[in-house]
């Protein structure tokens, strides 16, 4: 079951944070609707800046017919003339959550808003009637006649992160180099030699006989060494990163404007309220 929060912010720039405030606390961006009011557009009786009807519409879809139709007419008056934000939330606990983050940002007291409003615009609709509401609206409802004010600021810390070059790491270049290598063999060489025997007897007829004119021819052979080469792939070198995860505790200081409030008795003593 869908659960609507409603947030109502003077300008569309706070509105917008708020929306980025949700979306940090885990709610989607499709659930966030936001119509923003145009930057330095002050409050005018002929104000044309946003569609009434549509605003309406929207009020009475959300509200029903059972809701009080004061309560519709001022929800409608107040975000006509503010920037409106909307959360869909998908449960009771996330709605409850984006009502706190709405809350903090500094979303309008519509109530407060519209009674003042109404109060200005009631002075014979007069321009410095609704100029003092819209000053009175931008100083945080506390600009009013016979009213002094103290504000109370406060900061906040936020801690993100950035991807950096921390100047480490290491590179890998690939080169040729030639070295001298040498390795012995054994060689067979062949030599050819002539041998004469000296004989003395007497020829026969036989040694006629088996005589008959021939060549006789030996060749020399001899080894020589062959060199051949092959190449092999023996290591490769890789280059990676690998990546860990570290904690780190951000520690710094905020300010914040504290205000103290005393009350003055006529005979001058001070109790602090």
């Amino acid at each position: 079951m869908s659960n609507t929060v409603i947030g109502i912010f003077r300008t569309g720039e706070e509105a917008q944070y708020a929306a980025n405030q949700l979306m940090k606390n885990g709610i989607e961006a499709n659930d966030i609707d936001l119509s923003a009011r145009p930057a330095g557009k002050d409050y005018t009786y002929d104000d044309d800046y946003h569609n009434e009807n549509a605003i309406t519409r929207f009020f009475e879809n959300l509200f029903g017919d059972d809701e009080d139709e004061k309560r519709k007419a001022m929800y409608c008056d107040v975000a006509a003339r503010n920037s409106l934000l909307t959360v869909h939330a998908d449960s009771k606990e996330e709605a409850a959550q984006a009502l706190t983050v709405l809350n903090n940002c500094g979303a309008i007291d519509i109530e407060s808003d519209y009674e003042y409003y109404q109060k200005a615009i009631s002075d014979d609709y007069t321009d410095y009637s609704l100029e003092h509401y819209n000053k009175y609206r931008d100083n945080g409802y506390a600009n009013v006649e016979g009213e002094q004010s103290a504000k109370v600021i406060k900061e906040e810390m936020h801690v993100g992160k950035r991807d950096t070059e921390t100047g480490r790491g290491a590179r890998l270049r690939s080169y040729l180099v030639e070295k001298p290598v040498e390795e012995t063999v054994r060689l067979r060489v062949e030599h050819v030699y002539v041998e004469r025997e000296p004989v003395n007897r007497p020829a026969t007829e036989a040694d006629f006989a088996n005589f008959k004119e021939s060549e006789i021819e030996v060749t020399e052979h001899a080894e020589k060494a062959v060199v051949s080469k092959d190449a092999r792939v023996v290591e490769e070198v890789r280059l990676g990163k690998t990546a860990e995860e570290r904690q780190e505790t951000i520690k710094d200081t905020v300010r914040e404007t504290k205000v103290e409030v005393e009350e003055v008795t006529a005979d001058g003593e001070t109790r602090r309220v």
